[in-house]
């Protein structure tokens, strides 16, 4: 009964679906993120030639600050973890220099970069996921079913863990 308890024993830890939750929601605030980095850079970029592109690109370097402070509060959410904020930026001057000064906003920067990065880092982590809990739940359930699985008398036969590893696919 300790065996059963030792193995199965991290199922029961909050902490572990936390994580879990957290790896398996970056595929989706991946898509979202990237989604809205690309169509409001683009949108800024491809408007630059008119007074409103400029502009537009303030507001989208500001929106990097909160994408940046959302994925604070998420690490904080699931993980646990306090990350420290950025300092907010000091509104000095016209409208023409606060603008001038958010072009120049290294963290609002920082936070586009990441949501263009965690697309393809939602996909990894997401997939990797999915593969070792399902591993994990075939292994763990393979007693319950591997009787039913076919057996051929006159075929050799793998043994132990590796018979468990290729009948539920898991190799």
């Amino acid at each position: 009964m300790n065996t059963l308890r030792r193995w199965y024993s991290p199922y029961a830890h909050a902490r572990l679906w936390k994580q879990s939750a957290h790896l398996l929601a970056d595929l989706v605030v991946g898509v979202a993120l990237f989604s809205y980095v690309v169509t409001m850079l683009s949108t800024s970029f491809g408007l630059a030639v008119t007074l409103l592109g400029l502009p537009l690109l303030a507001i989208t370097l500001v929106t990097g600050r909160w994408i940046g402070a959302m994925e604070r509060g998420r690490v904080r959410a699931l993980l646990g973890v306090s990350l420290p904020g950025w300092p907010a930026l000091s509104p000095v001057g016209s409208w023409w220099q606060r603008m001038v000064q958010r072009f120049k906003d290294t963290p609002g920067w920082k936070g586009l970069a990441y949501g263009v990065v965690m697309l393809p880092l939602g996909v990894v982590t997401f997939t990797v996921t999915v593969v070792i809990w399902s591993v994990a739940w075939s292994m763990a359930l393979y007693p319950l079913f591997g009787w039913a699985l076919p057996y051929d008398e006159g075929t050799w036969q793998p043994s132990g863990s590796l018979q468990a590893l290729i009948w539920t696919g898991s190799f």
